[in-house]
Formats: C-alpha cells, structure tokens, sequence
C-alpha cells in the first residue's frame, strides 16, 4: 500500500490509498509523535468516527489508510472531519468523482 499506493497529507491527516477492485477497506493508525498511547487512540477514535459518518460518500474499489498526524488529537472535532472530508474529494475517493 505505501510502495504501490498514493498519498494525499494535510495538517493533520495523511491519506494512503489504492485502487483494488474489491470493497472499500479503511485503517487507521497515528503516529508516535503524536504522544502517549492514550494520546494516540484518542486521535484514532476521533477519525475511526468521521470515517464512520463519511464512509457511505466513499466510492468502492479502494485500500485506505488514514494517518492521523500530532495535531489531529489536539484539534477541533470540525476541523480534523473538513481536514478529511477535502482530502477524501481531492483523492476522487468519493462517489462521484
């Protein structure tokens, strides 16, 4: 996926993606700087929850990988979920694109 794939970043998220033909598959990571384990998953449940409200806009066929970068578990709720939701339309990964 990170060899063969492509890659979108903004402030606060880096996005990994890959054409495959199947369903949609998404995961999530973060990574160490962002700070402690509590830190961490605290970053990743915050955008596990905007994959999950935006995942019906996603067009299938796709291998995705969000990484959530230092300042995604510090940010506005709001600001991580238009961080991603730009990102999502410049990768063409929504329906439609």
């Amino acid at each position: 996926m990170m060899r063969g794939g492509r890659r979108l970043a903004s402030g606060l998220v880096v996005l990994y993606w890959l054409r495959t033909g199947g369903p949609t598959r998404i995961g999530i990571a973060a990574v160490r700087r962002l700070g402690s384990k509590v830190a961490r998953n605290r970053a990743k449940r915050r955008v596990r929850e905007i994959v999950r409200r935006q995942a019906r806009e996603l067009d299938e066929g796709f291998d995705v990988v969000v990484l959530a970068r230092e300042g995604a578990a510090k940010a506005p709720f709001e600001e991580l979920e238009r961080s991603l939701a730009r990102l999502w339309a410049e990768a063409g990964l929504r329906k439609g694109c």
